[in-house]
């Protein structure tokens, strides 16, 4: 026998004796899966406790239409200040009316929801030093547990970033709280920090309008008194002006004569003088502010208790726990599995380093 054909020979793996090696060392490679078995079962119990976490998704949805109804007061003086400008603008009254009164927007469940998605807006997108709303919920329903942090350096940095993490889904038919993954250990917490965000939200749009509409009305007695000053020096002109008419016009009687061949208009100046009486009483009384206060304190938006520009609702909540990962069983099966094969490749490599050194 040639030397290449007995090295050929050599190479060769007779798989009968190699099975039969594997099935005399089957202790030892059962020893392999035991030890990996046991390292895996050792290492899974001393992890940390596993605790649950929730995923919630929350719907910002409109107000119903019964609270919508709370507005139909407001709605109908403004629409009637609405056309009644749209009158006097086209010059066919402007006596006794309302005419420079603001147009203020009508108020409906889609304008309070479009107000509600600002501020939620307004809240995400300021800096991480302004989000004292997220960050008061976050501590007050202890959504992140101080005790888990070493120093409250480290406990304010876990709650701003899980504030920062909140953020706002737009879809094609509705719009969506942003899903947010924080840790809790009772899922009345989950829910209670939903309800606090959206308690909070409608507070702040409420004293938002008060504020507008107090200001607004403010700002319009403020014109309607300089309205007032200039109207009453258009009144005393006008009566200077018809008292000198009339005056002239009896001198020209006496004296039969006539300037220039002009008579003097005193029907006109004396409907001035008229109409000049009438807007003055009419901006003296100041029924139409008065009656626009009554209607905003009757309101909602002078209500705290009663107002709510939008719902946030819980659609979903996953639970989950923190330490990821498969079941101790699947895990102890993976372990099994792996010591059996690094127990063959330890009796294939023993077997082979004891034939070469033979």
């Amino acid at each position: 026998m040639s030397l290449d054909n007995e090295i050929k020979k050599h190479d060769e793996i007779d798989l009968s004796k190699l099975i039969i090696k594997i099935l005399n060392n089957k202790l030892k490679i059962s020893l392999f899966a035991f030890a990996s078995i046991f390292v895996i079962f050792i290492h899974h119990f001393t992890l940390p406790s596993n605790k649950i976490s929730y995923k919630v998704q929350s719907e910002i949805r409109p107000i119903s239409i019964f609270e919508e109804a709370d507005y139909i007061l407001y709605n109908s003086f403004i629409n009637q200040v609405t056309n009644i400008n749209q009158v006097t603008d086209n010059n066919v009254s402007k006596d006794n009316s309302m005419h420079g009164f603001p147009s203020y927007m009508t108020i409906n469940k889609k304008i309070l929801l479009e107000l509600f998605i600002e501020e939620i807006i307004r809240e995400i997108e300021s800096d991480d030093s302004r989000k004292k709303l997220f960050q008061e919920a976050i501590e007050k329903f202890e959504i992140v547990k101080k005790e888990e942090y070493t120093n409250n350096s480290e406990f304010k940095s876990a709650v701003a970033k899980l504030a920062s993490s909140i953020k706002l889904n737009n879809y094609i038919d509705q719009t969506m709280f942003k899903t947010v993954d924080f840790r809790a250990h009772d899922i009345n917490q989950v829910t209670n920090f939903v309800k606090f965000i959206e308690k909070n939200i409608n507070q702040q749009i409420q004293k938002r309008l008060e504020k507008s509409f107090e200001n607004q009305i403010l700002t319009q007695k403020k014109l309607r008194e300089f309205e007032i000053k200039d109207t009453k020096i258009d009144l005393e002109n006008a009566k200077k002006n018809y008292e000198l008419d009339i005056n002239l016009k009896a001198n020209l009687n006496e004296q039969k004569k006539v300037l220039n061949g002009e008579e003097i208009d005193t029907i006109n100046k004396l409907n001035l003088l008229n109409n000049i009486k009438s807007r003055l009483e009419f901006l003296t009384r100041n029924n139409d502010l008065k009656r626009f206060e009554n209607i905003i304190s009757a309101s909602p938006i002078k209500k705290p208790e009663k107002f709510i520009a939008a719902k946030l609702v819980i659609t979903k909540i996953n639970e989950k726990g923190t330490n990821d990962g498969p079941p101790l069983v699947t895990k102890l099966i993976m372990a099994c599995l792996f010591g059996l094969i690094l127990g063959v490749f330890y009796i294939l490599i023993a077997s082979s380093v004891i034939r070469k050194n033979s």
